[in-house]
């Protein structure tokens, strides 16, 4: 296969990653705060759930730049996509859970996954 088939093939999977970026920032974060409160949890949870994503994010950027460097750019950017994709599935699945504890410390843990694949 020729390089710039290569290339394009990981300028899609880039896309394809910024698109769910998009989607995480246009349907998870304005429904924070409702998802929150209605299964218990205050303002301060809320925030803290909000800042779990950017730091995390503080961390993982540079370790993934760091290990895209060392390994295949390819594989971290597929690696960030499985756990985007985890992180968000967690989130919509804390719900199930019912109010209480367990359901927000799954919002939290999703929040913390999509920060650490951003």
């Amino acid at each position: 296969m020729s390089d710039g088939a290569a290339a394009k093939r990981e300028i899609n999977l880039i896309f394809l990653i910024i698109a769910f970026a998009a989607v995480d920032a246009t349907v998870a974060i304005p429904s924070l705060w409702p998802y929150i409160h209605s299964l218990g949890g205050d303002q301060f949870l809320y925030g803290f759930a909000g800042a779990a994503t950017n730091g995390i994010q503080i961390f993982s950027l540079p370790l993934f730049g760091w290990l895209s460097d060392k390994l295949s750019r390819k594989s971290i950017l597929l690696a960030g996509h499985l756990i985007m994709v985890l992180g968000g599935t967690l989130y919509g699945l804390a719900g199930s859970l019912g109010p209480g504890n367990a359901a927000l410390t799954c919002i939290i843990v999703a929040r913390m996954l999509i920060g650490l694949a951003a």
